[in-house]
């Protein structure tokens, strides 16, 4: 089994960690010190808008949140009536298993690049035999929004939802995208729940990525992933998988 959880990403380099937090400071302390709007803060939504364009869903609008737990909250409030729940992988992030005890399920909870904690890498195939349980898909891109494309089926039916932490250490961050006709919805949602997250929080974001910080943590998350991969190939455990699709990162 390949761990893809947090503790896997051990990074050393105090220097680099001090770096990238000046920078917040000293380029955007007028901003990253100050409340912004409730979506997010303008540079880091381009960010993430730019991210998530990558991923093969270039309509999708952008949100920023405190957590992954949060961002499936929204998700339940915006789709979810009394009754009925996620259908959830097997294993599931902890988050989602919090919306799966029913049997009415109204979504798909999936995972589909570098499922934590096996690794698993759904194909095309495998996406939209699990689409076809339920009329709305929820992709968690935890791991897999830096990663590659992520082929997507139904695009006016998928959320995206994640959480950014694992990019950097000391960032705490979550994320929602829905398509462009929701994403009123999802703004009326947040802003019924509080005003936005840390601002401070986006910020450190966005210098990790436009510094190239998140490099040295992928690098490690890259070596750990080789140094602990399985001999044998793994039981297919996720909707609609007939194989274990596994590529380097």
């Amino acid at each position: 089994m390949v761990d893809l959880s947090g503790r896997w990403v051990k990074i050393g380099d105090a220097e680099l960690v001090k770096s990238v937090h000046e920078a917040v400071v000293l380029e955007f302390g007028h901003k990253a010190l100050q409340y912004t709007d409730t979506a997010g803060a303008p540079e880091p939504r381009e960010e993430l808008q730019r991210l998530l364009a990558r991923a093969g869903l270039p309509r999708h609008v952008p949100l920023f949140t405190t957590s992954l737990a949060d961002s499936l909250r929204l998700v339940a409030a915006a789709h979810l009536e009394r009754g009925e729940c996620l259908d959830v992988e097997d294993p599931s992030q902890r988050e989602a298993l919090v919306y799966a005890a029913c049997g009415r399920p109204k979504a798909v909870y999936i995972q589909p690049h570098w499922r934590n904690p096996d690794g698993h890498i759904y194909s095309a195939e495998e996406l939209r035999a699990a689409a076809s349980r339920a009329p709305l898909v929820v992709y968690d891109l935890t791991y897999g929004l830096l990663a590659a494309e992520v082929p997507a089926v139904a695009e006016a039916a998928v959320v995206v939802v994640g959480s950014l932490d694992p990019l950097f250490p000391g960032l705490h961050l979550g994320f929602v995208a829905a398509p462009e006709e929701l994403f009123p919805t999802y703004l009326a949602l947040l802003e019924g729940a509080y005003l936005h997250p840390p601002t401070y929080m986006q910020y450190l974001f966005y210098v990790a990525m436009k510094t190239r910080a998140v490099d040295k943590v992928f690098a490690v998350l890259r070596g750990a992933r080789r140094c602990s991969a399985p001999t044998v190939p793994p039981r297919p455990t996720s909707p609609g998988a007939s194989r274990a699709t596994r590529q380097d990162f």
